[in-house]
């Protein structure tokens, strides 16, 4: 793909892990003289804010109006700090799969499910389009996050997903990658409220 800008012309390589995350619906990126995303066209003054593109192909920043660089900023937010987590996934004790064994969680390359492993071998997947809520649990002091409440909804009807950490050794990465999971969940609800 290609895009004219400013009499240069930049080659898009679209990469499939790179694409929007978490099944969050593409807004369509325009080329026009005033922005880039929402294909609107303001005047240097109501659309000043440049914004480097990555994702994209830009390395350059490119001017974008106010909406569209919240946006943008939250998405480049989350690629760097929450996504790679994501996909490599932590390992919690699941209610949902009938088995003591350690059920591993990670979100899939194209970042549009949630495999649920156990011994290596996919048990569950979750649609991120299911999941209507996310409620963090608190251990019984009230001290720490110990585990997560997914609400899903979806073929099999209405489901509790309940994630519990497997020790306080390994809550550190389990924290982290129910934060991304959380972020995630937010940037999807923010931008379907703009839309």
């Amino acid at each position: 793909m290609a895009c004219l800008s400013r009499r240069v012309i930049i080659i898009v390589v679209v990469v499939r892990l790179l694409s929007r995350p978490l099944a969050m619906s593409e807004l369509p990126w325009r080329v026009a003289p005033g922005t880039h995303r929402c294909g609107k066209i303001y005047c240097g003054t109501c659309a000043n804010d440049h914004i480097i593109l990555p994702r994209l192909g830009y390395v350059y920043a490119v001017r974008l109006c106010w909406d569209c660089s919240v946006l943008t900023r939250a998405e480049n937010r989350f690629y760097t700090d929450y996504l790679k987590r994501l996909i490599k996934g932590a390992s919690y004790s699941c209610d949902l799969l009938d088995t003591a064994d350690m059920t591993h969680i990670s979100l899939t390359e194209n970042q549009r499910t949630l495999n649920l492993k156990v011994s290596g071998v996919l048990r569950e997947r979750i649609s991120i389009d299911s999941i209507q809520s996310l409620d963090l649990e608190v251990n019984s002091r009230g001290e720490t996050v110990s585990g997560l409440l997914l609400l899903t909804v979806g073929d099999k009807g209405v489901r509790k997903v309940r994630l519990r950490f497997p020790s306080e050794r390994s809550g550190d990465a389990c924290r982290d990658w129910l934060v991304g999971l959380q972020k995630g969940l937010q940037m999807i609800q923010k931008t379907q409220a703009s839309s």
